[in-house]
């Protein structure tokens, strides 16, 4: 069977999850805000799960960010800019980065190398890329994701256990979108457990 890490095109590429980020949306939040009540600027704090946290300062228009990078602790000084787009169904304008590499609007710029940079000049791959494409790979990866990214179980889960896990709905989460996620993982979840029948019963089947 293949397994989560068993790709070999993809396997020289660093990835996406395993690099820290700044997401454009998340800021963008705040600039809204600063407009209306006329705020110049706005200093905030930026921390990992895993370690390592930057300041930042938030203007209408870029951001500012101050950090540690590499095992020399060298201080790095950045500012990077906003592109705002209308929001087609309405509401406030979404703001994507500009890439300070290559120029392109992105929602995540990724620390790779000591400086933040789009995706693509980082050379990164997303983590859905590592699978082989196999209902099982695909099944896993997508209750994992789920668990992870929805619901907030946090430490990894064997792919066993998390087809039978069934997760509480987390503190501030609204009924209707703890129930499309319960949805989305019982559908990931039975197909994890087809596959595992079929696999079954393809063994049987050979001897």
């Amino acid at each position: 069977m293949g397994g989560y890490n068993s790709g070999g095109r993809n396997r020289t590429h660093s990835y996406t999850n395993q690099c820290k980020q700044l997401d454009s949306f998340y800021f963008g939040k705040g600039i809204p805000l600063m407009e209306e009540k006329e705020i110049k600027s706005l200093d905030h704090t930026i921390s990992w799960k895993d370690g390592g946290s930057i300041a930042v300062v938030l203007h209408p228009g870029k951001l500012d960010v101050g950090y540690a990078a590499g095992a020399e602790r060298k201080e790095i000084h950045d500012t990077f800019y906003f592109d705002s787009v209308p929001n087609n169904y309405g509401g406030a304008d979404r703001y994507y980065f500009e890439c300070p590499e290559c120029g392109r609007r992105c929602r995540f710029l990724y620390l790779h190398k000591q400086h933040f940079k789009c995706r693509k000049c980082a050379d990164l791959n997303y983590s859905r890329q590592r699978l082989n494409n196999t209902n099982e790979d695909i099944a896993t990866y997508k209750m994992r994701k789920l668990l992870h990214d929805g619901f907030k179980v946090k430490g990894a889960l064997s792919p066993m256990d998390a087809s039978t896990y069934r997760p509480d709905r987390p503190k501030g989460m609204h009924q209707k979108t703890y129930m499309r996620l319960r949805m989305q993982l019982l559908r990931a979840q039975q197909d994890y457990i087809s596959y595992l029948w079929a696999f079954v019963g393809r063994l049987y089947a050979r001897q």
